[in-house]
């Protein structure tokens, strides 16, 4: 299987930038690629967007219009405007990048920092990437107990190297 090719005709190789909609976050893996990274790779930035579902039979009443104002509740809608963020909010923040960049948004099903992670681990595999780039955002030892972390489950679970910005 050949993958998209450098100028000198070698395979570049590709890195998962993982990002959520925070200038600052895509800011610090656009810098960290920027200076670590050029000829030769093939950036692909990747935002995860949650789908709250609603079970079967609502526990109480009003349980259905309560999910739907959470703020994992995602409609189409939010769908085609969190792709076009991507293009044109988050990509441009990759400017001055040496290597193709392309964006991406996941979507999946529960907001767990394990189904997150899965997902990001899958697209990254599914790319063939040698690695994910993503941000640590500081949360407190209990947090992160009864939360979880993302950025934990992807460097615990990937079998490709994992590097986390602070």
């Amino acid at each position: 299987m050949s993958g998209p090719q450098t100028l000198n005709g070698s395979q570049r190789q590709s890195i998962l930038l993982a990002v959520d909609y925070s200038e600052t976050s895509a800011g610090a893996v656009a810098k960290f690629a920027r200076q670590h990274f050029q000829s030769g790779y093939e950036f692909h930035v990747v935002h995860v967007l949650v789908h709250a579902t609603v079970g079967p039979g609502p526990a109480f009443a009003g349980a259905a219009e309560m999910a739907r104002d959470t703020r994992d509740t995602v409609s189409s809608d939010e769908v085609v405007e969190s792709k076009k963020n991507m293009k044109t909010v988050i990509a441009p923040i990759f400017n001055g990048c040496k290597a193709p960049v392309t964006t991406a948004v996941v979507e999946i099903s529960s907001d767990s920092s394990r189904e997150i992670g899965e997902a990001l681990i899958k697209h990254a595999t599914s790319l063939q990437a040698v690695m994910i780039i993503m941000t640590s955002h500081s949360k407190n030892a209990v947090k992160r107990f009864f939360v979880g972390s993302v950025t934990d489950y992807v460097v615990h679970h990937s079998k490709m190297p994992v590097v986390v910005l602070h």
